[in-house]
């Protein structure tokens, strides 16, 4: 075990991995204080158990030396590709639950079958027969995920200034979630797109610019996440 790698991988992202472990267990634990017996509760709570165990696992094997290097970095473009799906899914299942309307639900069907079949073919052939970059795959696929998440959110905040309620909208737990989404996507969305350049052209800043433009919107998403948690209401309002 060597431990130094791990300590240099907080120290390149600087910190905010060491901050999504904080937030995620933050969010698990008032999650299951307030939210367990909430059904949409229950799936943000898998989710970030998931992730949670995802992120857990990446760091047992950055530390294990006796793991292969190909696979230190076969792993997280893997498991960011089944987080994303399962993130999707969740994500998805909650807006269905909120929206008004047939047409939106059909959409996110629509959206979930393609980002399905998406997924079916990344495993079953890793897209060899349009490029062998393996992890530049991983990282279309993790900005169509984004791209998708962005419709419904869109589609609610258009419903939220047509819909009269007698909530102010910081006691509706859906509005900081699906702000919380918003945000999260909005960011990343940029950053996956041009990733590829960042790495190539600006090696040394790539530390900062992956904190920033990644670790940070993500943590901002889960705190909303705890915020909503925390308005002790059914998340759908």
């Amino acid at each position: 075990m060597d431990f130094s790698r791990l300590i240099d991988q907080f120290q390149n992202t600087y910190y905010t991995q060491l901050m999504t472990f904080i937030a995620e267990l933050a969010a698990l634990i008032i999650g299951m204080l307030y939210v367990r017996k909430d059904k949409a509760g229950q799936f943000f709570i898998a989710y970030i158990a998931f992730d949670f165990c995802i992120l857990l696992a990446g760091w047992y094997i950055k530390i294990d030396t006796s793991i292969s290097r190909n696979f230190n970095s076969y792993f997280p473009n893997t498991s960011n590709t089944l987080v994303a799906y399962v993130e999707l899914l969740v994500y998805f299942y909650f807006f269905s639950k909120i929206l008004e309307g047939n047409k939106i639900k059909k959409i996110l069907t629509g959206l979930t079958v393609l980002y399905s079949l998406i997924l079916i073919v990344f495993i079953t052939t890793k897209f060899g027969f349009i490029t062998t970059r393996y992890d530049y795959i991983t990282v279309i696929i993790g900005a169509t995920e984004f791209l998708f998440l962005l419709v419904p959110c869109v589609y609610y905040f258009l419903q939220l200034f047509k819909t009269k309620s007698t909530l102010r909208l910081t006691e509706k737990p859906s509005f900081w979630i699906v702000t919380g989404i918003f945000f999260y996507c909005f960011i990343s969305v940029p950053f996956y797109v041009i990733r590829r350049y960042l790495v190539n052209s600006y090696p040394e800043l790539f530390g900062i610019i992956g904190a920033t433009f990644f670790y940070i919107p993500f943590i901002v998403n889960i705190l909303f996440l705890i915020k909503a948690f925390l308005c002790k209401k059914p998340l759908t309002i």
